[in-house]
């Protein structure tokens, strides 16, 4: 239980790191003047936020995929075919199921799309633009989609909680 709260953790701080460094891959800090606040000059550093994305992006492949190992190890796959059917009676579990599903496709996606980012990067390569703005384009709705779907995760999670059934049981999605 602890691994497990402790890689959510892990996770989560690299999600918010990719996140900040990821916008501060484009000039909106400097732009709205978020440099000028003492301690975040560094953000106009785009050689800087870039090798905080690199970093954080090689953590979050790495507890990802240490977490689907487990997962599989202990015998729960991260899509059971019995989770869709226990989320079929009851609707706060067939929509947390289907935004797990939705998030791991966007991970999926985000790792991808990255990956041919981090390959466009290397001096020797040279990408045809149409492939670079498409890449660049799915990373960026990946993100948006991405912090859609946990925000309807965590909302129905909420939700669950608030108005579960007491005969309902659990599903355990750890």
């Amino acid at each position: 239980m602890k691994g497990t709260l402790l890689m959510r953790a892990g996770m989560a701080v690299s999600l918010v790191a990719l996140f900040f460094s990821g916008l501060g891959q484009m000039p909106i800090y400097q732009r709205y003047y978020l440099t000028e606040i003492p301690g975040l000059g560094w953000t106009s550093q785009y050689y800087l936020t870039l090798q905080i994305h690199y970093f954080f992006a090689v953590f979050f492949i790495f507890i990802y995929a240490f977490q689907l190992f487990s997962r599989w190890r202990r015998g729960k796959p991260v899509f059971s075919e019995q989770a869709g059917r226990t989320a079929g009676k009851y609707p706060y579990f067939k929509l947390l199921h289907l935004s797990r599903i939705f998030i791991h496709l966007n991970i999926l996606l985000l790792i991808g799309s990255g990956m041919v980012k981090v390959i466009k990067n290397l001096p020797a390569v040279n990408l045809a633009y149409p492939l670079l703005v498409t890449v660049t384009s799915l990373h960026n709705l990946a993100t948006v989609l991405l912090l859609v779907s946990f925000a309807t995760y965590f909302l129905t999670r909420l939700l669950q909680y608030r108005k579960a059934p007491t005969t309902a049981g659990t599903v355990s999605d750890s």
